[in-house]
């Protein structure tokens, strides 16, 4: 009789601890414009449907003729990015700036502010996105 209670309580705790669904959407774009062309990468995780961290990765290479503007650029990026509830790094090599920001914490609603994302439904994002230009998988 043990035996079954054991095997009814761990059967149940399985079921309950195993039952969040964990989902992420990645979407990415990329654009050319005069002097620079730029790669960008989102990723929302979801569990249970409820976004639980948002982060965007940037690549910016900028053309020989425009290196000069790298600098600004980057200080542009670092003020915009200038938050306590954000996770931001970035670095410059050559001819190129690259940034990654991600949620801190559960601070989600400071990145889909950053990102101008005015839904929170997985398949709404998926499709504001792709009208913005992101391919989404």
């Amino acid at each position: 009789m043990k035996k079954k209670i054991l095997l009814f309580i761990l059967f149940i705790s399985i079921f309950i601890t195993g039952c969040d669904k964990k989902e992420s959407l990645v979407c990415k774009n990329e654009t050319s414009d005069t002097g620079s062309k730029t790669s960008l990468t989102l990723e929302i995780r979801f569990i249970n449907g409820k976004i639980t961290s948002v982060s965007e990765d940037g690549l910016v290479k900028f053309d020989s003729t425009y290196k000069k503007y790298i600098k600004s650029y980057k200080e542009s990026l670092d003020s915009m990015y200038d938050d306590e509830d954000l996770n931001y790094t970035s670095s410059t090599n050559n001819d190129e700036v690259n940034f990654k920001v991600t949620n801190k914490d559960k601070k989600i609603e400071k990145m889909l502010d950053k990102l101008n994302i005015k839904d929170k439904e997985k398949n709404k994002i998926r499709k504001e996105l792709e009208e913005r230009g992101y391919s989404c998988k």
